[in-house]
């Protein structure tokens, strides 16, 4: 009972706080919205019982991505969402195109996926479930991906240095 409880409160959270991102005026309050509604789905993985991915959940999206959202809002210094919104008929086209792509692209991934379930039942994917096998794993086969995706992190981090110099003066 409280289980449920805690579940039907953080999906409340959850919901308010994902209409927050999209309705805040203020770039950087949409940002701190988008923090708490992260929260809110490491919460929902912890009651699912998977810590592993609750875990990554805050130090990957919380510790690095939300923090360098809010890097990149206020080294903009956006005050107001909507200096940002120009009308012009060469803005809804390229809206309109936008959201085409991405239906299209959504309609693709959902049909590809009804494939993959309908092949489903013929093998299970192994994966780790604990964090020792999870670092084994990863520390072991996919050691290669991790070693360029801390390059990618790193050459991002000297770019955001360099625009934030030049930005100064």
């Amino acid at each position: 009972m409280l289980e449920q409880i805690i579940f039907w409160i953080t999906g409340f959270v959850l919901i308010a706080a994902a209409v927050g991102v999209v309705a805040m005026k203020n770039p950087v309050n949409s940002v701190i919205s988008l923090l708490v509604a992260m929260f809110a789905l490491a919460s929902f993985y912890v009651l699912m019982g998977a810590h592993v991915v609750a875990l990554f959940q805050i130090i990957v999206y919380i510790g690095a991505i939300i923090v360098l959202f809010l890097f990149v809002v206020m080294l903009l210094n956006i005050k107001d969402i909507r200096q940002m919104l120009v009308r012009d008929l060469r803005t809804l086209i390229l809206s309109a195109a936008a959201i085409i792509v991405i239906a299209g692209t959504v309609c693709l991934f959902w049909f590809a996926l009804q494939i993959r379930v309908d092949a489903a039942g013929v093998y299970a994917l192994q994966a780790p479930a604990t964090l020792k096998a999870l670092a084994l794993d990863i520390f072991s086969r996919h050691l290669l991906a991790l070693e360029l995706t801390s390059v990618l992190l790193l050459v991002g981090a000297v770019g955001a240095l360099l625009i934030s110099r030049k930005l100064r003066g």
